[in-house]
């Protein structure tokens, strides 16, 4: 993030959208992205086991899911747990996806910023087993950041997901025999209210394309664009990094 505002030497308050959300606008965006993680996340794991199952690698892909899991070792280390996993990534994540990239990619028009972000945002993840609900999330996060003109809706709605994995993991780290049980319930109740954020939200806002012009370039105009964006190459930078981590350790 700095590299890009570094290079470029564009303002933050100039290309992040940090217009401040309605409260409401806020409860629509994080019930939408948990919901919409959580159902991407079930049909990938599905389509994912199948696939490594067809190919004899099923014990690769429990190993993997075994490696998703994280837990702070000791009760001190908890207040730094929430902010490797819950914070900074909610800030930092959503600034360089939909900060930057929003910002550079809008004026090639709607449909293409939100699959380009998705599809950055879910390999920059760096593993298999979180590439489908990343892609679901970016898309989702993608959406609301043009639709409401505002990051902050990302940043909450990031942090309120990731925080909600390490509940979890904290439950059963420290549940005892009633860890399974502990997180049943909880997953049920934040669930719940999740499914009610996102309900009340389509009724009050419903679903509606993004107010932005419609992209008169052709898609060779738009490669031009895009790839004369310093923007494209910080992302190349990083996919390439996770790329060999991800075939080093998987």
């Amino acid at each position: 993030v700095c590299f890009y505002f570094f290079i470029t030497g564009k303002k933050y308050t100039r290309i992040v959208p940090s217009q401040q959300p309605e409260f409401l606008q806020i409860c629509f965006g994080v019930g939408s992205t948990v919901i919409v993680g959580n159902v991407a996340s079930i049909a990938g794991n599905i389509i994912l086991l199948s696939l490594f199952s067809f190919f004899g690698m099923e014990d690769t892909y429990n190993a993997m899911l075994e490696s998703e899991t994280a837990y702070p070792s000791n009760i001190w280390l908890v207040p730094l747990f929430v902010l490797i996993f819950a914070i900074l990534p909610a800030f930092l994540e959503e600034i360089l996806m939909r900060g930057i990239g929003v910002s550079a990619t809008k004026r090639l028009g709607t449909l293409f910023t939100l699959f380009f972000s998705g599809f950055f945002f879910a390999f920059m993840h760096g593993t298999w087993i979180q590439i489908p609900f990343a892609f679901a999330v970016g898309l989702v996060l993608t959406y609301f950041t043009l639709r409401f003109n505002t990051i902050w809706i990302a940043v909450i709605s990031h942090f309120i997901f990731n925080f909600n994995s390490v509940v979890q993991c904290l439950i059963l780290q420290n549940g005892g025999e009633f860890a399974d049980l502990c997180v049943i319930i909880w997953s049920a109740l934040f669930s719940t209210l999740m499914i009610g954020l996102m309900v009340a939200g389509l009724i009050i806002y419903g679903v509606k394309r993004p107010n932005l012009p419609k992209s008169d370039l052709r898609m060779a105009q738009k490669m031009k664009i895009l790839f004369s964006s310093p923007f494209l190459y910080v992302f190349i930078l990083l996919e390439v990094y996770q790329l060999i981590y991800l075939l080093t350790i998987y």
